[in-house]
């Protein structure tokens, strides 16, 4: 027969060790809260330092301050970091939030154009798309969607411009005339208004207009690829845009 205080003594011993173990998960739990902790209190920090670094031309370094960022805001909403969005934010805080991290999503996506791996292409993806959803209907979309539109026209660095395009197509409000503002520089320049002006009055007014401004709004970008290589064609293209407003 077995000796009862041997078992009882077993037993006890086993209570004892489970006991150990669980302070143990239970120690090791509250050190990773803990760090957590640190960690998201300094989240602001580390998007200041990881645009600190882009501006330098770090770029891995940026990289790695905005993806720490990125996983630190997921970790705090509790969900994965791709399938992020408005809706996880605090109401009071949703569009100051919204804001800043669409501004680091469209830094870290001008760091990834630079990047040619299967890994970046597929990190684009998921910022294109989270910049799309952490700006549609926030206060800031109009100034964001210009901003990508200044920098895909003027800036000759661009590699993956469809993607950009692409992206820019789902968060503009208005259309612009892209080859005018090029030539001017500028979307607000006067001239460019008058061209609008002549496009909702006039050329909206008939079938053949409307046909042409669905066609240089489909074609623009295209037309403007080329434009930019062409010696004189800004100047050409003012004098023109001013005798067509005149």
């Amino acid at each position: 027969m077995d000796n009862p205080s041997s078992k009882s003594a077993a037993d006890k011993k086993a209570a004892r060790s489970s006991a150990i173990e669980e302070q143990i998960v239970q120690q090791q739990k509250r050190k990773q809260e803990r760090a957590f902790l640190e960690e998201l209190a300094k989240r602001i920090s580390i998007a200041r330092e990881g645009k600190h670094h882009s501006d330098r031309r770090e770029f891995s370094k940026a990289l790695y301050c905005y993806r720490r960022f990125m996983n630190i805001t997921a970790q705090a909403l509790k969900v994965e970091w791709e399938q992020m969005g408005p809706k996880d934010l605090d109401p009071g805080t949703r569009g100051g939030e919204s804001l800043l991290i669409s501004s680091i999503l469209f830094d870290m996506l001008k760091i990834l154009d630079k990047i040619e791996s299967p890994a970046a292409r597929e990190e684009r993806k998921i910022c294109h798309r989270l910049f799309i959803r952490f700006t549609l209907g926030q206060n800031f979309q109009n100034h964001a969607a210009e901003n990508l539109r200044k920098y895909i026209v003027y800036r000759k660095t661009v590699v993956h411009k469809p993607e950009f395009w692409a992206t820019y197509q789902a968060i503009r409000i208005k259309k612009f005339c892209v080859v005018a503002s090029w030539a001017f520089a500028d979307e607000a320049h006067p001239a460019v208004a008058r061209l609008r002006i002549i496009r909702d009055e006039r050329l909206s007014a008939n079938p053949l207009g409307r046909a042409f401004v669905r066609s240089y709004y489909a074609h623009g970008e295209k037309a403007l690829a080329a434009l930019r290589w062409l010696p004189g064609s800004r100047r050409a293209l003012r004098a023109a845009v001013r005798f067509i407003g005149a």
